[in-house]
């Protein structure tokens, strides 16, 4: 429930404090040894700025502290989730340990006695890297109360300043250029409707719609981290950007259910068994995605971040790999089928196509859900841009791949599966009326 609380908190702060100092962490009786208060790649020049306020220590006998400097912050490249692994299995204070490799004249003692302490400092020439900002505490037991605001940025000889982390610099041109792309896909997308119309089908509406808003998504992104970059805060954009992604992604799972079960051609409805998938799983997922780029925005020093991420992060990809058994079914339907009746070749086919498109939404799960995760983690951090690049270019790749695969045509073999499905129903309902004659 403290988690839950925590997702539900930070997403009404970063939605409603847009006027809001640029980063708040907020810790109330906190017996953590070490924790890493925010990461950001620097060049020469960035700059950390830091005020502590509000500053209460209790001692492991419930009394106030008021001398002996136990607690700090300290700036290091060491990997945060090795601090958060010594932390938590060995319950060392790695301030204490040669391990943590500080930079040089970048750890600070916390005087307990003063209830607000201002930290300023500037990466020094030949340092560029990317650093975590470490908050310690060596005396076990004690509980620590502070608010922080928090200012990470980097500087530039034009007095220019980018709030955004050196790897993530180019984000917005990443958002601009994808959003450009799938607009493009989405003008080849009309101009295919309008040339075969009369072979139309309802999904392609659904189709056209997802396209619609994707690259409104990526153009909305863009402009959110475009403002983002240049002041540090937050912006009413955010707004938009949440509808949007939400209603994109419901869409998205839409399509690959109703294309992968084969319903998209044949009837305008979903079986029971498949309507239940789509009625839990998909309300889930997009859920999921929010609280997990809340969680992502969120401070990484607030108690529980750690957990919720890699909890969310497993959860979207069971909700992905759960919205795929409806294209599972539907291949044993159709393997069970090809050795049943008499229509083989047409059954094999189908089970062709069905398993092309099940490999197809299969290696886009694979690939955005675990492989740009992984490359994320070891891209240099000037890099880890890419990281997005390489999603949405899959994502665009999938589109286009799946609109190819669906697009409306005379000749195509689903459409062609499709109508002999038809003509098996109208079969089947004539001998059951004969039958009740």
């Amino acid at each position: 429930m403290a988690g839950m609380k925590m997702l539900l908190l930070g997403l009404a702060a970063m939605l409603l404090q847009a006027d809001a100092l640029i980063e708040r962490l907020t810790v109330r009786d906190d017996t953590r040894l070490m924790f890493a208060v925010d990461t950001f790649g620097f060049d020469e020049g960035g700059k950390i700025d830091l005020k502590i306020k509000k500053l209460k220590i209790i001692d492991e006998d419930d009394k106030p502290v008021t001398t002996g400097a136990t607690l700090g912050i300290v700036v290091s490249n060491v990997d945060t989730e090795f601090v958060l692994r010594m932390e938590e299995q060995v319950g060392i204070c790695l301030i204490e340990q040669e391990g943590l490799q500080p930079l040089d004249d970048a750890t600070w003692k916390i005087d307990p006695s003063k209830t607000e302490t201002d930290i300023q400092f500037t990466i020094p020439a030949g340092k560029a890297e990317k650093y975590s900002v470490f908050y310690y505490n060596c005396k076990q037991g004690s509980k620590v109360s502070f608010e922080m605001d928090i200012q990470l940025y980097n500087e530039y000889a034009d007095g220019e300043r980018d709030y955004l982390s050196v790897g993530q610099s180019k984000l917005p041109s990443v958002w601009f250029s994808f959003g450009t792309l799938f607009l493009i896909a989405f003008f080849f997308w009309v101009v295919t409707l309008k040339s075969q119309w009369e072979h139309k089908h309802a999904i392609h509406y659904l189709m056209t719609l997802l396209l619609v808003l994707k690259f409104l998504t990526m153009y909305v992104d863009g402009f959110k981290y475009a403002h983002l970059k240049s002041t540090g805060l937050q912006s009413a954009w955010d707004w938009i950007w949440f509808f949007m992604y939400g209603t994109k992604t419901a869409t998205l799972f839409i399509c690959i259910v109703l294309i992968g079960s084969g319903w998209s051609f044949v009837k305008p409805f979903l079986s029971d068994r498949d309507k239940k998938i789509v009625m839990v799983i998909l309300p889930l997922q997009v859920l999921n995605n929010i609280a997990l780029v809340v969680t992502q925005e969120e401070n990484q020093g607030s108690q529980s971040w750690a957990t919720w991420r890699d909890v969310l992060h497993l959860f979207d990809i069971i909700c992905c790999c759960a919205i795929l058994f409806p294209i599972v079914w539907s291949i044993k339907h159709l393997r069970e089928a090809a050795a049943t009746d008499g229509k083989a070749a047409v059954n094999a086919e189908k089970l062709t196509l069905f398993r092309q498109f099940y490999m197809m939404v299969v290696c886009y799960i694979y690939f955005t859900r675990i492989i740009v995760f992984l490359l994320s983690s070891t891209l240099p951090f000037r890099l880890t841009w890419m990281s997005e690049a390489a999603t949405q270019g899959a994502t665009l790749l999938f589109y286009v791949i799946t609109g190819y695969k669906f697009r409306p045509m005379p000749a195509n073999p689903y459409l062609r599966i499709s109508q002999e499905d038809e003509d098996d129903a109208r079969e089947l309902e004539m001998n059951a009326m004969e039958t009740d004659m």
